[in-house]
């Protein structure tokens, strides 16, 4: 599993939130998504076997966001539960 974190520009308001929850997790492999209007920010986890970053773009794009993945350095690897 991986865990990206992507910023998001173009949400408005808390339904917009919504929109983009439904728009990553619609996408397969994705296993947990938590989006933040504060931030602007949209942290994903998923099965790199299954998807990637790019689908994960696209996604949001074609919802009407536009989407930039935070810089390597800042992206964080998933954690399993133990």
């Amino acid at each position: 599993m991986r865990m990206e974190r992507v910023n998001v520009s173009g949400m408005t308001c808390e339904g917009c939130v919504g929109a983009v929850t439904h728009a990553l997790g619609a996408v397969a492999g994705v296993s947990a998504v938590n989006v933040s209007f504060e931030t602007g920010e949209a942290t994903v986890q998923f099965d790199e076997r299954r998807t990637s970053t790019r689908e994960l773009v696209l996604a949001l794009s074609g919802a009407g966001y536009d989407v930039r993945p935070v810089p390597a350095g800042n992206a964080q690897p998933a954690v399993s539960p133990t």
